[in-house]
């Protein structure tokens, strides 16, 4: 795990002055195609939904998507109230989980999770990759054209898109709402996201390198 994280150099990116893209990062034009799709809710408050039709519509949208030629995420970020903060995905019997600088935010802990996912999927790409979080806000940014904050860290993981895209792999995100914990896979991906907040893993040193 500390390997991963230093791989991954989360400690420069949310930490990073000043906060730049990361190099050859360039805001694709308007008639550019999508690298990556986002799946929004399409109700107005998906959260006031009742826990269990949350979970039937989580596992209705997840089920189908289990096959040979995909491959499923399931990420979180926690920021806890002594400051330390955690990120972890959870991927078949994978299990990645790593910790970064005190006082970073759950927004960046969120981030910080898919940005792992995807990293790990830069090192073995198949056809098609579903990521899973429950974080609107990170969904938000990453679909948004410019960045105004975190720039190294939503570019980054913006890099990691378009190289999958490269590697002719579909890359979907999704939100699930944080109720999904009922599911086992999200529920072992907030079991690693906690406890990393509270490990002393070394800082990663090295930004993330551009594939």
């Amino acid at each position: 795990m500390a390997d991963a994280a230093r791989a991954l150099g989360s400690a420069d990116l949310v930490r990073c002055d000043p906060d730049l893209a990361v190099p050859d990062h360039f805001p694709p034009p308007p008639w550019a195609p999508k690298t990556f799709q986002v799946i929004l809710p399409s109700r107005t408050h998906p959260k006031q939904q009742l826990p269990a039709l949350l979970r039937q519509e989580s596992l209705a949208t997840i089920a189908p998507l289990s096959t040979p030629a995909t491959r499923l995420y399931f990420t979180d970020g926690s920021a806890g109230e002594n400051g330390k903060s955690g990120s972890a995905f959870v991927s078949g019997a994978l299990q990645r989980s790593l910790r970064f600088p005190d006082n970073s935010s759950a927004f960046q802990a969120e981030l910080v999770a898919l940005l792992s996912a995807l990293h790990h999927a830069c090192e073995s790409p198949v056809p098609e990759i579903h990521l899973f979080t429950d974080s609107l806000s990170a969904l938000h940014s990453l679909n948004a054209t410019t960045f105004k904050d975190n720039v190294q860290l939503l570019s980054s993981t913006h890099h990691h898109l378009l190289t999958l895209y490269c590697l002719n792999s579909d890359v979907f995100l999704h939100w699930v709402p944080s109720m999904s914990v009922y599911l086992v896979t999200n529920e072992q991906t907030r079991q690693h996201a906690e406890p990393a907040q509270r490990r002393k893993l070394p800082f990663p040193s090295s930004p993330v390198t551009p594939r």
